[in-house]
């Protein structure tokens, strides 16, 4: 019931809502809503691995290989830390506030339910222009995915390489340490590893549709505007015929 009295309205204003419509499309044909409307960004990706100094390739079964894998998720993890994020911007030349760097194994969820999926795609969701995705996907082998967007391919590319430099500087050189926790006298050493770029970095323009959000926000205003001038000058120009009738005897 509360629909007649608005489709009355609309009825008995029907030709000032078709002037309206009509200036609607020509402000939208005006502001290029017609013309495909497209955005274009950057995508780029590569990848490291982490190694022993004595390398696996040349080496059959080297002090520490098999540390490689749970380093190589660790390293994926701390990406992820202010500190790291920080490094990775200034490398890169772009305002920290503008970086999101997320862990991308972290977006799949164990399980897959649909409250787990929706939560993984929220947190994967990016918001800021440029994002940084690391993930290690293979459990058994020491290897870190890397995949930067940006809104261009250039700050995509060195996002990409300024994430790779920090991974490598990450890398322990080796050398001995104490530790407050006894050890029977003996000295403690650290556990080098070198950190290599196994992929050159691959570059990508990404292309979507967009909406002509702004002809179609002038067109709605000028139908909204040219509806509510008309409503009032129709009231005004009613009540002005009533006061100019003669009262009846």
């Amino acid at each position: 019931m509360e629909l007649l009295p608005a489709l009355r309205l609309f009825w008995r204003h029907r030709l000032l809502l078709g002037l309206g419509v009509l200036a609607a499309v020509g402000a939208f044909v005006a502001l290029g809503g017609t013309t495909s409307v497209s955005q274009a960004s950057g995508l780029a990706w590569t990848s490291v691995s982490l190694d022993t100094p004595q390398s696996q390739l040349a080496e059959v079964s080297p002090a520490g290989a098999a540390t490689m894998p749970w380093r190589a998720s660790l390293l994926t993890a701390l990406l992820a830390t202010d500190e790291s994020t920080q490094e990775i911007a200034r490398r890169a030349g772009i305002p920290q506030d503008e970086l999101l760097v997320m862990d991308g194994g972290l977006s799949t969820p164990l399980v897959t339910t649909a409250l787990a999926k929706a939560a993984g795609l929220a947190a994967s969701d990016s918001v800021a222009p440029y994002s940084l995705s690391v993930s290690d996907d293979n459990d058994a082998l020491p290897v870190i995915l890397i995949e930067a967007s940006a809104p261009d391919e250039a700050g995509a590319a060195r996002l990409a390489q300024a994430a790779v430099a920090v991974l490598q500087s990450q890398a322990p050189s080796g050398g001995a340490f104490r530790s407050p926790v006894a050890t029977n006298g003996g000295v403690l050493r650290i556990q080098p590893f070198d950190v290599d770029q196994v992929a050159a970095v691959r570059t990508q323009v990404v292309t979507a549709a967009a909406l002509p959000t702004k002809a179609i926000g002038g067109s709605l205003a000028v139908l909204l505007v040219w509806c509510a001038v008309g409503l009032i000058a129709s009231r005004r120009m009613r009540g002005t015929r009533g006061r100019g009738r003669p009262l009846p005897a």
